[in-house]
């Protein structure tokens, strides 16, 4: 599979996979010139391929790339506070992206669990998971704990050639596999751009690139020698890792490409042998340990014995909590302090927006994608205090509002409404509860299908309990992480009993699924159906597949207890337990549990969750808006406010204590101003909305008295799925143009003609169909007599 040819299927992939408006390399073309003109490039693609198949080096040029000096900080001074970033031309970079697509499928095997970085299946935050896991074990248990965070000087840029080769070799990787390697990075060149213009082009020794596809995976798999040097460490006893309870998995270092922790025993002894560990690592790939920035911290260890130590290796000292891949580790997250980066990001984000400047569905589109997403890596992992989640909600209430942080503005809809989805009547921002809680939810989807990650391995060692047989295990005197991710926060919507009632598994071979524990056989589980049998089981958190044998296609149960002879009621349940089995089939692929949305099971996801749990606090099905992508948002924004009756007309004013000068129309003077008389029943607007049913040849009811009745007179009149929605396109056109008029004479004291208005609504909905209803052929001759759609 890493060796065959290279299709033209696979290489218009990678061309299509490449994002179209990046920065070009050197040759100047960007992906979306190359997608545009494929039929012209496709056999210059397919020939320089097949030369780098046969060859494993490209031609001069074709390899060559652009340093542009990225800031690390804000107010950068020095060559160190770069980051330098490669801008690859384009056929040295479809060459790395079908390499690195096809080690993709390969790299898990080849990978150890300790590495989490860019591997399909595996997260980024398993590793702060597992270290505050273990800190809190060692807090508990009072065990002296180190943890080392490494810090290597320009890893990628560093990394040795010849000890990459090595390593793809030791793994098995094909020779001419390791040609194309060693071809794309030693006919390499660069040139570095200075205020946008590069300097003399020049070879590159050693590193890989950063900004090619490949490079990362490639630095992984280097890393992979680190980790057996470290596991041939522990085996010797040379380094003392920490060990978890009974059978559990001894945790010594954790990898996530450059970012390196270590941890075990607290000894001097331990500290010398991995700093000869890392000096060994160092001179067979040069990665080096920069000791100026690693850190020493320790757990249950006085602060002299960390300075001393760290001293000793001449680097500094740290102390929890600290800050690992972008997460606290160390820290209890149920105190409001230690949220105060997200926080801090919240409203430094805020204070740099001017609510005043944007319209309601600009700030809408803010709160949703920007506000909501701040808080997003944080709650993945972590349960955030209710205090919280209150003030972040404040914060993104008043921005919607068109207030900020020192200054209020009236708040026209409840919030639960607003957060609510938009086929339930909300605008579908989601609430921040409900996307923690959705995500803590998660953890334990995958907790019951990643059996064979580290992190569950090493929950299970930390929270299992011999006498006690929960599917979630949870000690509650190890007050973690896990703690809270399984008690799920505040609220009652959803509790982990609720959770577990909702998975169910889609049985394979019965490596994920307990035998007596869980409800794979029925309604009920094996225990509960045969407790007699239960209580004889010798490993009562026995897996099916360990209770049956397959041979010739047949599935044969097997009893793992003591004799049932002298036990009737036993041997009853057993007979009964084989023939309730009869019908369950075995396939020889792995479980995988499922969630149980409504009546369909399927793979978890967040989103859904999230959805569900904002949808509820229920609204009544008059006030849900059906949102029309042909209309711009502002406007979807202004007609769901209206549906509501949550526009700002005089009675509207007049009932929040506003004091103003009249409540009458503007428009007609002779009735209180109120949505529905405004928009529909107001005189002026009865006289435009006659034209406009002239215009479009649709009859209006007779009795036509709310916004509500002319939206549902609309859904019903046509059958027309497209007629429906130009309609439904007019209407909002005409709420609109009769709102800015009502403003314009309010306080402008312009009067706008019927004629005019009716014009305006024409024009408007004539822009809107063309632009973002993409009927670009539309011209204002058919709109105008509106034959577009008979």
């Amino acid at each position: 599979m890493l060796v065959k040819r290279f299709t033209k299927e696979e290489i218009k992939e990678a061309v299509w996979s490449c994002g179209g408006d990046k920065t070009p390399g050197p040759d100047g073309f960007t992906f979306m010139f190359l997608k545009d003109f494929w039929d012209i490039f496709e056999q210059d693609f397919g020939f320089a391929l097949d030369y780098f198949y046969v060859h494993g080096k490209l031609n001069r040029g074709c390899n060559s790339s652009f340093i542009s000096l990225i800031p690390k900080i804000n107010n950068p001074q020095t060559i160190n506070d770069f980051r330098p970033i490669n801008l690859i031309g384009c056929i040295s970079k479809v060459v790395t992206k079908i390499l690195a697509s096809r080690l993709k499928k390969v790299i898990g095997s080849l990978v150890s669990d300790v590495q989490t970085a860019y591997i399909e299946g595996r997260s980024i935050l398993e590793g702060p998971l597992i270290i505050n896991e273990l800190i809190s074990l060692a807090k508990s248990s009072k065990k002296k704990m180190m943890l080392f965070k490494v810090d290597f000087e320009k890893a990628f840029d560093s990394l040795s050639w010849e000890f990459l080769d090595s390593v793809l070799s030791q793994m098995g990787f094909p020779a001419l596999w390791r040609k194309w390697v060693t071809g794309l990075l030693k006919t390499a060149r660069t040139s570095i751009l200075v205020n946008g213009s590069p300097t003399f082009e020049f070879d590159i020794q050693r590193g890989v690139r950063q900004g090619d596809p490949l490079s990362p995976l490639l630095f992984i798999l280097a890393m992979e020698a680190l980790h057996i040097a470290t596991d041939c460490a522990v085996g010797e006893g040379i380094f003392k890792g920490m060990s978890t309870p009974g059978e559990g998995p001894t945790v010594s270092h954790l990898l996530y490409a450059d970012d390196v922790l270590f941890v075990g025993e607290w000894s001097e002894s331990n500290f010398y042998n991995l700093a000869r560990l890392l000096r060994c690592f160092h001179l067979s790939s040069g990665l080096k340990v920069n000791f100026v920035k690693s850190k020493v911290f320790g757990v249950g260890v006085r602060n002299e014995d960390i300075l001393n130590m760290a001293s000793i290796l001449g680097c500094e000292r740290g102390s929890l909590p600290f800050t690992y891949l972008g997460l606290p580790v160390g820290s209890n997250m149920g105190l409001v302090k230690n949220w105060k980066p997200v926080i801090d990001r919240f409203e430094s984000k805020l204070s740099l927006w001017k609510a005043r400047t944007l319209s309601f569905g600009g700030r809408t589109t803010l709160v949703k994608a920007v506000l909501g997403n701040l808080p997003t890596y944080y709650f993945s992992l972590f349960n955030a205090p209710l205090h919280v989640i209150k003030y972040l909600e404040k914060v993104r209430r008043k921005f919607l509002w068109g207030g900020c942080l020192d200054k209020n503005k009236m708040s026209w809809v409840p919030w639960f409404k607003v957060v609510a989805p938009k086929e339930h009547g909300g605008l579908g921002i989601g609430s921040l509860a409900s996307m923690n809680k959705a995500m803590m939810v998660k953890w334990i989807v995958k907790f019951r299908n990643e059996t064979s990650h580290l992190w569950t391995k090493v929950i299970k060692a930390i929270h299992g309990r011999k006498r006690s047989y929960p599917s979630i295990p949870l000690k509650s005197s190890i007050t973690g992480v896990w703690k809270n991710i399984v008690n799920l926060g505040k609220g009652p919507n959803l509790n982990l009993s609720d959770v577990q009632n909702r998975l169910e598994v889609q049985l394979g071979k019965g490596d994920k699924t307990f035998f007596w524990l869980d409800k794979w056989a029925g309604n009920f589980s094996l225990r509960e159906r045969f407790p007699s049998l239960f209580t004889l089981e010798n490993e009562k958190h026995c897996f099916v597949e360990q209770r049956y044998c397959l041979m010739e296609g047949q599935i044969s149960w097997v009893w793992g207890g003591g004799s049932l002879v002298n036990h009737s009621q036993a041997s009853e349940e057993w007979n009964e337990c084989v023939k309730l089995l009869e019908d369950v089939k075995i396939e020889m692929k792995s479980d995988e549990w499922l969630w149980r949305q409504d009546e369909t099971r399927e793979v978890f996801k967040v989103n859904l969750l999230r959805t569900e749990l904002d949808s509820i606090q229920s609204i009544p099905e008059t006030q849900v808006l059906k949102w029309l992508s042909w209309i711009p948002k502002k406007i979807n924004c202004f007609l769901w406010r209206a549906v509501l009756d949550r526009i700002p007309t005089r009675e509207a004013l007049a009932i929040r204590n506003i004091n103003i000068p009249s409540v009458l129309c503007a428009l007609c003077g002779s009735t209180s101003e109120s949505v529905d008389h405004l928009l529909i029943s107001c005189q002026y607007a009865q006289l435009v909305w006659t034209a406009i049913s002239l215009w479009v040849k649709i009859p209006l009811p007779r009795y036509l008295l709310s916004l509500v009745e002319l939206l549902e007179h609309i859904e019903s009149y046509c059958s027309s799925k497209e007629k429906k929605k130009a309609l439904y396109l007019v209407a909002a056109a005409t709420c609109w143009t009769l709102w800015r008029i009502r403003n314009n004479l309010i306080f402008n004291q312009k009067t706008t003609h019927v004629s005019r208005a009716v014009g305006d609504v024409k024009a408007l909905s004539f822009l809107w169909m063309k632009a973002r209803a993409g009927k670009m052929e539309l011209v204002w001759k058919e709109w105008g007599k509106f034959n577009c759609f008979m």
